[in-house]
């Protein structure tokens, strides 16, 4: 667990939310880690709300757009550029119905999968077959 003290600033979380370099990384001892966290959870919980509307927003508006069009294609509106393609993806079943076993045997291609050696393995032997990608992840529960 990582128990190193967050930044902590004077200035109020939604203005260092608006500009990141306000953040130091001076420990403030008179301040516990719930009341470091806590303006920075109340932000972060504004943040995904304004994040699911703003994408419900724009599923209604790629609705309306798809619902005006008359197909794929681009289009003009005012300054900017609408491109409507089809949503299609190789669909392997398919794949295996109508092609010959010969270019079947071309697509297919054997990998090492984490789903089946999370099954097989012993948890510590699986353990070290991982790999740190990024920055920790942060989770959120309301």
């Amino acid at each position: 667990m990582n128990t190193r003290p967050l930044p902590f600033t004077d200035t109020p979380v939604s203005a260092v939310a608006l500009n990141p370099s306000m953040t130091t990384n001076q420990e403030n001892p008179n301040m516990t880690l719930n009341d470091q966290l806590a303006p920075l959870a109340t932000r972060l919980a504004q943040i995904l709300d304004d994040k699911a509307t703003l994408e419900s927003e724009e599923r209604d508006i790629k609705a309306r757009i798809r619902g005006l069009v008359p197909g794929p294609d681009s289009y003009t509106a005012g300054s900017y550029t609408i491109t409507v393609t089809p949503n299609r993806r190789f669909d392997p079943k398919t794949a295996e119905r109508i092609l010959p076993q010969e270019l079947l045997d071309l697509c297919r291609v054997a990998k090492v999968d984490a789903a089946a050696a999370r099954e097989v393995l012993p948890p510590a032997l699986y353990q070290q077959c991982m790999t740190s990608v990024g920055d920790d992840r942060v989770g959120f529960a309301r």
